[in-house]
C-alpha cells in the first residue's frame, strides 16, 4: 500500500480545486441571495446587475440555461463585468417581479448599481446576441460617464460631423434618444448621399430616418444591394420593418388616410427587392388591412379583407384558414359568416384534413347549423394528428352536442 504524505494531500487538493474552479467559469455565475443582498452586493463591487426572470415550464429559459449561460465567452464576459441573478418569477422576489412589469419569459434585465433599470430584453438570445447585449449594456454606462466630455467637444465645434456624431452615438447609448434623435435630425441632411452607407452613419440612420418620404429613406429603398451587401438581409428588413411600424403607427393616430400612399410605395418597393413574386397591389392591401383594423373600421377592414384574399389568396390554404378564423374571430353578421362558410368550403376541396374540417364546422356552429356542423367535427377527430389541435376539436365537439 503506498502512502501519500499530508504534504502531497494538499497538492492534489489544490489540484482538483484549480481544475474545478476552471471547470465552473465556463458557466455564468448566479448570486444566490435576495434581491436586497445582491444590491448590497452590487454597490461594494460597482457592478451592474443582470436578471434573468425565468419560470420553471418556460422552454427558451431552459434553452439559454442550458445553452448561452455556459457557453465560455459568455461566462467569461458576464462574470467579469456584471452581478448575475436569476429569479424565478412565479415563486421568488414578487415586490421586484411586479415592479418591473413582467409580462413574458425569459424577461432578461439590465440594473445599475443602485437599483434602477437600464435595459431589458424580452425572449431568449442566442450567445453571440446575448453577449453583444451585454457589451451594448457596458457601453451605455461608460456613455454616461463620458458623455459631458462629449457634450463639451460637440458644443465647442457644434459644426464638425465627427463631433455630432460621437455625440450622437452617447447620447443613445445613454438613454437620451429623444436628444439624439433632435441632433440626428440636423445631423443626417448634411451627410453626403454616399456617405450613408458608412457604418459610422447607418448606425445612425438605421436608427432615426423613419420617414418614408425622407431623403435618408429613399436614398437606402433606390441603394438596396450596397446596404444588402454591407449590413445583410436581416438589418436591412428590421430597418423597413421598423420604418412600416413608426409610419403606419402615426397614420392610424393620426386617422389619416392619405399618410399610407408612401407607406404601400416603400412596402411594395422593398418586397420586390426581396424577391417576392406578389404584386404592388397585395402590399398595398396589406397596408390598408393594418390601418383600418386598428382605426377601428371594421366595414373597410372586411372588404379590404375579402378583396386581397379573393384576389390573391383562395389557392393558399394556410392563409385561407387564417383569414377565414379571423371573420369567425372578429364578426357575427351574416354577410361576413357566409364569406367564412365561402372560403371554408375552398379550403376542404383543397385540403381535407383535420385543421379545414375543424375550420368548416366552426363556421356552420357560428351559423347556428350544428347538425350540419357535427360530421365534419367528428371527421376533424378521426383525421387529427395534432396534439395542441385536440382541446379545440373537442371543445367544438361539445358546443356542437349542447341541446
Amino acid at each position: 500500500m503506498i502512502k501519500i504524505k499530508k504534504k502531497s494531500h494538499i497538492f492534489w487538493a489544490l489540484l482538483f480545486l484549480g481544475a474545478y474552479t476552471a471547470q465552473a467559469q465556463d458557466q455564468i455565475n448566479f448570486f444566490k441571495g435576495t434581491w436586497q443582498e445582491v444590491l448590497a452586493k452590487a454597490k461594494t463591487e460597482q457592478k451592474p446587475i443582470f436578471v434573468d426572470f425565468y419560470t420553471d415550464w418556460c422552454g427558451p429559459c431552459k434553452m439559454m440555461s442550458k445553452n448561452v449561460f455556459t457557453d465560455k465567452e459568455v461566462a467569461d464576459y458576464y462574470n467579469q463585468n456584471f452581478i448575475a441573478v436569476k429569479i424565478n418569477a412565479e415563486q421568488e422576489e414578487q415586490e421586484l417581479v411586479q415592479k418591473v412589469g413582467i409580462t413574458a419569459y425569459p424577461s432578461l434585465f439590465y440594473f445599475a448599481a443602485d437599483g434602477n433599470i437600464l435595459t431589458k430584453n424580452v425572449g431568449a438570445l442566442r450567445a453571440k446576441e446575448f453577449k453583444q447585449f451585454g457589451e451594448s449594456v457596458m457601453g451605455m454606462i461608460e456613455s454616461v460617464k463620458k458623455l459631458p466630455e462629449i457634450k463639451a467637444a460637440y458644443e465647442k465645434n457644434p459644426k464638425d460631423l465627427v463631433a455630432t456624431q460621437t455625440y450622437i452615438k452617447a447620447l443613445v447609448l445613454a438613454g437620451k434618444t429623444a436628444e439624439a434623435e433632435t441632433l440626428a435630425a440636423v445631423y443626417l441632411p448634411k451627410v453626403a448621399p454616399k456617405d450613408l452607407e458608412k457604418p459610422e452613419n447607418w448606425e445612425i440612420v438605421s436608427r432615426f430616418a423613419k420617414d418614408f418620404s425622407c431623403r435618408e429613406m429613399q436614398y437606402v429603398l433606390n441603394n438596396p444591394k450596397n446596404f444588402l451587401n454591407t449590413y445583410g438581409e436581416e438589418a436591412y428588413s428590421n430597418f423597413i420593418y421598423a420604418a412600416m411600424d413608426f409610419n403606419l403607427n402615426k397614420a392610424v393616430k393620426a386617422k389619416d388616410s392619405t399618410q399610407l400612399k408612401p407607406i404601400q410605395q416603400a412596402f411594395a418597393t422593398f418586397n420586390a427587392q426581396m424577391g417576392s413574386e406578389q404584386p404592388a397591389a397585395y402590399y398595398n392591401l396589406m397596408v390598408e388591412l393594418f390601418y383600418y383594423k386598428n382605426i377601428g373600421n371594421m366595414s373597410s377592414y372586411f372588404n379590404t379583407l375579402v378583396a386581397q384574399t379573393d384576389q390573391f389568396l383562395l389557392n393558399n390554404p394556410d392563409e385561407l384558414t387564417r383569414r377565414t378564423l379571423e371573420l369567425l374571430q372578429t364578426f357575427n353578421g351574416e354577410k361576413e359568416l357566409k364569406k367564412a362558410a365561402e372560403w371554408s368550403q375552398k379550403l376542404l376541396k383543397q385540403k381535407d384534413d383535420a385543421i379545414a374540417n375543424y375550420t368548416y364546422a366552426s363556421v356552420l356552429v357560428k351559423q347556428g347549423k350544428k347538425a350540419e356542423a357535427k360530421p365534419f367535427a367528428e371527421k376533424a377527430q378521426q383525421k387529427n394528428q395534432e396534439p395542441q389541435m385536440t382541446p379545440y376539436i373537442e371543445q367544438l365537439v361539445v358546443e356542437i352536442n349542447k341541446q
